[in-house]
């Protein structure tokens, strides 16, 4: 500035006073830029949550054929963070506008104020030395609306994160046992009110749908006995045992608790990514000898021997691997494992085993008389179901939230005859269980990914993992230079008219001026706008589309955050940088061919000088591409671990935080972190190795030029002298930038070479093969149109159906065939591995079969499955999965995506389903809101839901996966009714390890290792003494 008063005198001011007045107005417009990008976070907020819900539960979507429901849901969240986007970009080209005329402006202001003042004329060496210390300004004023919008950006994202770190944390209850209070009870609570953390979201909605707390509650734990907590669906076990977690907060009354020195068993297990040891041990150190009783007493070693690595084989995200009975198991080992815990809790963590398997488990865990794992320990389980109350020390019954009884066994049932729990033992009693065998679930490979919520719909328990045992690959790193095919796709992906305009438009805009003017920075700003954002609209689409149609396989081998990484950083990148990145390139690599072009007609033999400094830019150039590049890749890979650590983690935080071991997962989050800030360090280290050449190279640059001018022999006016010194200054500026910029936007091209890559990931294919397809069609069936009411009678015919799940693994399925009549009830039975689910699988084409072994057939109503599409297939079938999942939208939408149903068919199926007095209690009723996961619904409130959605759908055919495994009795033969009056003339095919739950059925499909085993009616089947089903209905 001291030299622009030195040569212009008081005339420079008046830039300084365009300045003055540029700088503020570009600031304001930038500040209402990043108050609209306040907004695009909040939709790309949303729209990521939506993405997690949706990967988290893509089995179930596919189950239910909604994938183009959840689709257009997802469109219309992303066409608002587009429109919010558009407006912010807008708003900062409108910011850029102004800056970037500034160097033009002060320029013409401070000439013009100069010649207005001064009586000297304006003489060539004024003229050009202003001209180039106007041009330093100039870089840095087109830098300046980037910086206020970070700087605005910033500050919403800290007020965001302010926020958050606001809200209250967890407390966990800390009141500790006085010492002449710690023999007995061990646990101890009086006239207490509990309530969820203020500021979560869970309690907000938890207030608005039900009442969020326990109240007036009093109970007492004995010290060193079982302590069993009973009670109806909804009716606040689960709320209860949270209290004994510290996971609910006291808002009055006396709580007394144990330190922290508790095990947990969560009724929906949670599982880490890593090996069977590493799940049981959850950071303990490992005692072998301990280790080996709890696999015995969890009934674990079968399930060992059958897994590649036994104790050391990786069990996948969320288990993925795993059948549901085997997390629990798994699950229930983790706190079993522990010793000396002064507190053993245990939610409903038998409902989901095997009849034998939990009873087992009972007498070698939890039974003191049969000298259990933890025998003379304080435990508490909860339970729907009482074939053990009997065996209890202590019971607490609950009912609405409240506790109605507590006593012994004896004193409920003798003491006070007409009860709650006497009136719960009498239903239990009528539903003809046997008392010595558990209310067994449904042991099922579950594909779900969240552990807070249950898992999905059964994978299939013979499932397992790969031929060589290693289940998630590490992500693949692309090595070498992009392909050139990675440019064509983004820009195919802008479209070609507009790709081809803006190009147009940049180059006619650089050949009318040399400098980059008002008019370059208006109609650049306007064309990258509209390219930016029909590319990123294109490659969200084709990327989502892509992934929600890929193979079950893929999403079982893929974490969750590997891919929103995708969805959050890459398209981010593709979002809001790449396109300006593209831009900038283009725009300084034709002002600095116009600046040469210009030096090289004044004066030729420049160039001669030039020519070596411009190779040594190429060769800095490449040797720091190919470093930059291979660490962006490396930035960008790191980053997925941080993602699916800190999805995996929500998913488990009462597991974590009753095992102290948050501090463990905070040092495993910053160790991912820090894998990803080594190749960001590294980043910014070579671009400061970077600069300080580039530095160099252009002193160089500039020195050529002023040698050359200064030579005797050199015939140039002064005027011209000086422009070529001035372009001098802008054509080093320009290197520099050109370099750097061209780096930055191959970098951020990576994002489309990753996207790219997913979106050529196997998807399902919609039919087999025209050869698969003539091979078993019939005549018949290749003419025949598919009829609106198929299938009309439910007639399914499997023959020699064969399944693999990986092309390196063994068949899960061998040669299946077995025909079920329309309308018959079809009960399926076998052992963990026997193949159970990956029937269910077939049947809804989750799996393909195996043509190269002759793959098989699968006909319904005499149409072949293979002959549809996969939506015909799936829409035109229910099922009611082992676990529920329900997603964070309104009771409607939960029930019915595709919003084709009436109220009145929506109430409908709630009355039948039994809920209707608890969804009227919501506010809202049809519109309430649900949270993420179906968290402030009971799992067995969840189950309902998905009752009423197969209701809803009136199939032919419904599956049902054990789906009443987490009610209680009274409900699930209310359950049982409704199935049978609503599906009386629908088949039914229930997977079942309760065998007594279908001794009613038509007919009995026993498989074994893959194979029919026994079919035919109970009766049969039950009068051979020696057959596989006599076998499974013999006491343990």
């Amino acid at each position: 500035m001291l030299l622009l008063v030195r040569y212009l005198g008081v005339a420079s001011f008046a830039g300084v006073a365009i300045m003055i007045v540029l700088l503020p107005t570009s600031a304001a417009l930038s500040s209402q830029g990043a108050r609209i990008s306040k907004k695009v976070l909040e939709c790309t907020d949303k729209r990521l949550k939506f993405l997690n819900e949706l990967f988290q539960h893509i089995r179930v979507i596919k189950f239910y054929a909604w994938e183009s429901e959840m689709l257009t849901e997802l469109d219309a969240i992303r066409g608002q963070e587009l429109g919010f986007l558009k407006k912010m970009i807008v708003w900062n080209a409108y910011s850029k506008v102004v800056l970037q005329a500034g160097p033009v402006l002060v320029s013409l202001g401070s000439f013009a104020a100069y010649s207005y003042i001064q009586n000297d004329p304006l003489t060539p060496d004024k003229a050009f030395t202003a001209i180039t210390l106007f041009s330093i300004f100039r870089l840095p004023l087109m830098a300046l609306p980037q910086v206020f919008s970070l700087i605005f950006q910033a500050n919403v994202s800290v007020k965001r994160l302010e926020g958050f770190f606001a809200m209250e944390g967890n407390k966990r209850n800390s009141q500790a046992l006085s010492a002449s209070f710690i023999s007995d009870p061990a646990f101890e609570i009086r006239h207490a009110t509990f309530k969820w953390p203020d500021g979560s979201d869970q309690t907000i909605s938890k207030k608005e749908s039900r009442p969020a707390q326990l109240s007036n509650v009093t109970i007492t734990i004995p010290k060193g006995q079982l302590t069993l907590v009973v009670g109806a669906v909804g009716s606040g076990k689960s709320t209860l045992l949270a209290t004994l977690l510290g996971e609910l907060q006291p808002e009055y009354g006396v709580v007394r608790v144990p330190p922290s020195d508790v095990s947990y068993a969560a009724q929906s297990p949670y599982l880490i990514n890593a090996s069977v040891q590493d799940n049981i041990l959850f950071g303990a150190p490992l005692d072998a000898a301990r280790l080996q009783q709890v696999i015995k007493s969890c009934e674990l070693g079968a399930d060992l021997a059958l897994l590649p690595n036994g104790l050391q084989s990786e069990i996948g995200e969320n288990g993925a691997t795993l059948s549901g009975g085997q997390k629990q198991r798994i699950s229930i080992a983790r706190a079993a494992y522990t010793k000396d815990q002064q507190l053993y809790v245990f939610d409903d963590a038998l409902s989901a085993l095997d009849a034998r398997v939990a009873s087992r488990i009972f007498e070698q865990c939890f039974n003191e008389a049969t000298g259990g794992l933890l025998a003379r320990r304080t435990r508490v389980l909860s339970t729907h179901s009482l074939q053990f109350a009997h065996l209890a020390d202590w019971i607490i019954v609950m009912d609405n939230m409240r506790v109605a009884q507590m006593g012994t066994f004896q004193d409920l049932t003798t003491v006070t005859p007409n009860g709650k729990f006497a009136q719960m033992l009498q239903s239990f009693g009528r539903a003809g269980e046997d008392p010595s065998v558990e209310n067994g679930g449904v042991i099922v490979r579950a594909g779900s990914r969240t552990a807070s919520n249950a898992s999905d719909a059964g994978v299939g328990e013979d499932s397992g993992p790969t031929g060589s045992g290693i289940l998630i690959q590490d992500e693949e790193k692309v090595d070498g230079d992009l392909s050139w095919s990675v440019y064509t796709s983004y820009f195919v992906s802008c479209g070609t008219i507009l790709t081809v305009g803006a190009f147009a438009l940049l180059f006619a805009t650089q050949v009318s001026s040399v400098s980059t003017d008002l008019w370059l920075t208006n109609w650049t700003s306007s064309g990258s706008t509209g390219t930016s954002l029909t590319a990123s609209k294109s490659i969200h689409h084709t990327l989502l589309h892509h992934i929600i149609k890929g193979t079950m396989r893929f999403f079982d081998t893929t974490p969750v955050g590997r891919i929103l990484n995708r969805f959050s950083n890459d398209m981010n990148t593709i979002d809001q940088k790449l396109n300006t990145a593209i831009v900038q390139f283009i725009t300084m690599l034709l002002a600095l061919l116009s600046m040469l072009a210009i030096q090289s007609s004044t004066a030729p033999m420049l160039l001669l000088l030039l020519i070596p400094v411009f190779a040594c830019y190429i060769a800095y150039q490449r040797f720091y591409g190919k470093s930059c590049r291979e660490l962006q890749r490396l930035d960008n890979i790191s980053k997925s671990p941080v993602y699916a650590h800190f999805t995996q983690t929500l998913n488990g935080l009462v597991t974590i935080r009753t095992f102290q071991m948050v501090k463990q997962s905070e040092r495993t989050q910053a160790a991912k972190i820090n894998e990803n800030t080594k190749a960001f360090l590294l980043l910014n280290l070579i671009n400061r190795w970077l600069g300080v050449r580039l530095e160099f190279l252009g002193a160089v640059i500039t020195f050529a030029i002023a040698f050359f001018v200064s030579r005797d022999h050199v015939a140039l006016s002064s005027a011209m002298a000086g422009l070529l010194l001035s372009y001098s200054q802008s054509t080093t500026t320009l290197l520099n930038w050109l370099v750097r910029n061209q780096i930055d936007m191959e970098n951020m091209m990576n994002s489309v070479e990753r996207t790219n890559e997913y979106c050529h990931v196997d998807t399902e294919p919609v039919t087999l093969t025209t050869h698969h397809f003539e091979r078993y069609t019939t005549a018949k069936s290749k003419t025949l149109q598919l009829r609106p009411l198929w299938p009309e009678h439910g007639k399914i015919n499997f023959v020699n159906v064969v399944v693999k799940y990986d092309p390196l693994a063994p068949p899960v399925l061998h040669g299946v065939s077995f025909t079920v009549k329309g309308g018959e009830k079809v009960g399926i039975c076998g052992r963990t591995g026997a193949g159970k689910s990956s029937l269910l699988l077939a049947l809804f084409r989750m799996v393909a079969f195996d043509s190269g072994l002759g793959g098989g057939s699968i006909c319904i109503d005499e149409v072949l499955t293979t002959a549809l599409t996969l939506t015909e297939l799936r829409s035109r079938m229910a099922i009611i999965p082992q676990d529920p999942v329900l997603f964070a939208a309104s009771v409607r939408f939960n029930l019915d995506p595709t919003g084709e149903s009436s109220d009145s068919a929506l109430w409908n199926a709630i009355r039948k389903s039994h809920l209707a007095n608890f969804v009227n209690s919501l506010d809202g009723g049809l519109e309430a809101q649900v949270l993420e996961g179906g968290e402030n619904f009971s799992v067995g409130e969840r189950q309902l839901l998905c009752l009423a959605r197969a209701i809803l759908r009136n199939s032919k055919i419904l599956c049902l996966d054990e789906a009443t495994a987490s009610m209680d009795h009274a409900t699930d033969a209310l359950i049982q009714a409704s199935i049978r009056e609503q599906f009386a003339s629908s088949t039914v095919l229930t997977i079942a390890h309760r065998v007594e739950t279908i001794l009613d059925y038509d007919k009995i499909l026993v498989l074994k290792q893959g194979r029919v085993a026994e079919f035919g009616t109970p009766a049969e089947l039950r009068s051979k003494p020696k057959g596989e089903f006599a076998g499974m209905l013999k006491k343990p």
